[in-house]
């Protein structure tokens, strides 16, 4: 996949962006009312599956093969930056935002389920396997007119953006729990079911993007000096893209084993946070909850004598909590 590529070319604009915030930049342009650094670090946990059809429309059987990913547990740090100009000619100031964000997963589970009649039924192979290992990126660039409230105690800001998401996921340590030949399909010649018990040498590999356009709200309320909230909510629209590497199948190719897309993914985000302290340096808590679906894409299955198939993927469904605490640096 580009996604290394992307995310690679995604971080530098973040972070030309928060180079642009330094403070030494920052007293050196005119009309910068403000400038808000953030490094923080906490915990999050996501939750992740799909399922494809035995064809491209969406039958024989409607639902063929579901990969669940559950409880993916994970230290993440992240870093924000937000700017706003002002103007003595506009009633209003303009705000820029931008983060990116890093987990490393250490916990997690997989189930990989395989049927052969419609609506989950007849299934004739899973494996309960672990996936304590893999990486989470998430990063986005935003901008948008804040209005002042209340005495300037209350913003509003609404916004547009761009984000970049990926999970670079794993599938290890497995373990067959059901292996039923009397129920499967004609297996790809030389494939036969594995039998009941662990699996030797399973390390395959899942990794996601999700490229999306935003529109967004921010809401601060500062009653006292020391002490802030802060709301966000964000829609987003874009893109899906993944690809896995099956490592134990010997008829497909590798290290790209398939490839789905869907250009109907959308998501919605929703971050509370909290600031306390003085007027340079306070303390901040946050909390962020994503819920992101594609529906409607495809799904390529590349074989290791070069044939190709082609069947539909029915949808993918990503769910993420966090919660992170550290420092804020204003300006």
């Amino acid at each position: 996949m580009s996604g290394t590529r992307s995310l690679a070319v995604f971080s530098i604009i973040c972070g030309l962006v928060l180079l642009g915030l330094s403070p030494a930049t920052v007293l050196a342009r005119e009309g910068v009312a403000g400038m808000d650094l953030d490094l923080s670090a906490g915990y999050r946990v996501d939750q992740l599956d799909w399922n494809i059809a035995g064809n491209i429309a969406g039958t024989s059987p409607n639902i063929l093969s579901e990969l669940t990913w559950e409880d993916l547990e994970s230290y993440q740090v992240t870093a924000r930056g937000r700017l706003v100009l002002a103007s003595p000619h506009r009633p209003v100031s303009v705000v820029l935002r931008s983060y990116i964000s890093y987990g490393d997963i250490y916990a997690g589970r997989n189930q990989d389920s395989d049927y052969f009649g419609d609506n989950r039924t007849r299934e004739f192979s899973r494996s309960n396997n672990q996936a304590d290992a893999g990486s989470l990126w998430d990063s986005s660039l935003g901008g948008g007119m804040v209005f002042f409230l209340a005495g300037r105690k209350l913003s509003l800001t609404p916004l547009l953006g761009f984000s970049y998401h990926a999970q670079n996921l794993t599938i290890q340590d497995g373990y067959q729990t059901l292996s039923d030949p009397s129920q499967a399909p004609p297996l790809h010649p030389g494939i036969t079911l594995p039998p009941i018990g662990p699996i030797a040498g399973l390390d395959s590999r899942y990794e996601t993007e999700w490229r999306s356009g935003w529109l967004g709200l921010d809401l601060r309320y500062q009653p006292l000096p020391v002490f802030s909230l802060q709301g966000t909510v964000e829609i987003h629209g874009g893109q899906f893209r993944a690809s896995g590497d099956w490592n134990l199948r010997d008829d497909l190719r590798h290290p790209d084993s398939f490839k789905q897309n869907s250009d109907d993914a959308s998501g919605l985000l929703a971050n509370l946070g909290l600031r306390v302290g003085g007027p340079r340096l306070q303390l901040s808590a946050d909390l962020t909850y994503q819920e992101w679906r594609a529906d409607d894409g495809e799904s390529w299955t590349y074989f290791s004598d070069g044939t190709v198939g082609l069947t539909r993927l029915n949808e993918v469904n990503w769910r993420v909590f966090s919660v992170n605490a550290g420092l804020t640096l204003s300006f």
